[in-house]
């Protein structure tokens, strides 16, 4: 499985698609620090070498000392007229924009736990080149500052493969370090495999000018997380925006719907069921029909709009 989402990648990547190989190695790498020819890949995705020695930097965090990923660093930042040694880190500054959203006193940020070492496979590793640009999308290192910044934009967004299509919800957030603006985008909730409304629900949390908490890399200003994007509490704050009376009485209304749907389906259904068998057995004794397809899709449309009508009540 590791084999195929890596290949994939590489495959893009060569025949051109590079943002469509950043969607498949971003979340394999953040499942798998520690296989050094995904982030090798990761930095080909990239045109300056500004933006390769970043993904290289954080590859060098989860993997310290490595001997290939320092020699990289190496060549790239020789190449681009910068020190072997990182400067050293300014101090945060309190940012100019909006205040951050109140955050409930129970949720508590899941904690970053890298994944467990990979050996990586016998795959080809590029030598670094310039290729297109786009912002890579780091984890949260614990040592990093935190600011106050805002959302900039939010839109749902959908990625369709050979067989069905993903939705998620992507995010922009600005803040300010050092009297100088940053931006940066996260793909909310891509992994989660979440429907169509409960990205629109996300991006209605997180609209333009709420407040958020950055955390920024000091070496690297242009690097941030925000913790409450991380993929791993999408669900619980789904739950958190379901438990508000307004979206509860959406949900309701649209499970209602659902049922009605069932109902008229599983009505044609039986009704099809009735005429195609008195058709056959006026002219074959015994002979009948039956329409179990549709009167299977309206029975499940049916019991899960119930189901959902029932748990959504007030």
């Amino acid at each position: 499985m590791i084999d195929d989402a890596l290949t994939e990648a590489i495959r893009l990547i060569k025949s051109g698609k590079r943002p469509e190989a950043q969607l498949i190695l971003e979340p394999f790498i953040q499942e798998n620090p520690q296989n050094i020819p995904a982030w090798m890949w990761e930095a080909e995705i990239f045109l300056d070498d500004l933006d390769k020695i970043k993904v290289m930097e954080i590859c060098l965090e989860h993997n310290p000392d490595h001997p290939q990923v320092m020699k990289a660093l190496e060549i790239l930042r020789t190449r681009a007229g910068l020190p072997l040694v990182p400067p050293p880190m300014p101090a945060p500054v309190v940012s100019r924009y909006a205040q951050p959203r109140q955050i409930t006193p129970n949720y508590v940020p899941a904690p970053h736990v890298e994944a467990p070492k990979v050996v990586a496979s016998a795959v080809e590793v590029p030598a670094v080149q310039r290729q297109t640009p786009k912002t890579v999308i780091p984890r949260k290192h614990p040592d990093w500052p935190t600011i106050e910044g805002a959302v900039s934009f939010s839109e749902v967004r959908e990625m369709r493969s050979r067989y069905t299509t993903y939705y998620f919800a992507e995010i922009g957030a600005m803040y300010v370090v050092n009297n100088k603006d940053y931006t940066f985008k996260h793909p909310y909730a891509r992994k989660a495999n979440i429907t169509p409304y409960n990205a629109q629900l996300l991006t209605s949390l997180y609209r333009p000018g709420t407040g958020v908490i950055v955390s920024y890399d000091p070496r690297n200003p242009g690097r941030a997380w925000v913790d409450e994007w991380d993929n791993s509490v999408t669900k619980q704050t789904l739950n958190k925006i379901k438990d508000q009376p307004a979206v509860r009485n959406e949900l309701s209304q649209r499970y209602k719907s659902r049922m009605g749907t069932g109902c008229g389906l599983l009505a044609v259904g039986i009704l099809l069921t009735v005429i195609g068998t008195m058709y056959l057995s006026s002219r074959a004794s015994g002979a009948y029909i039956a329409f179990t397809g549709l009167i299977a899709i309206g029975l499940i449309q049916f019991v899960s709009g119930l189901f959902g009508w029932l748990w959504h009540m007030d």
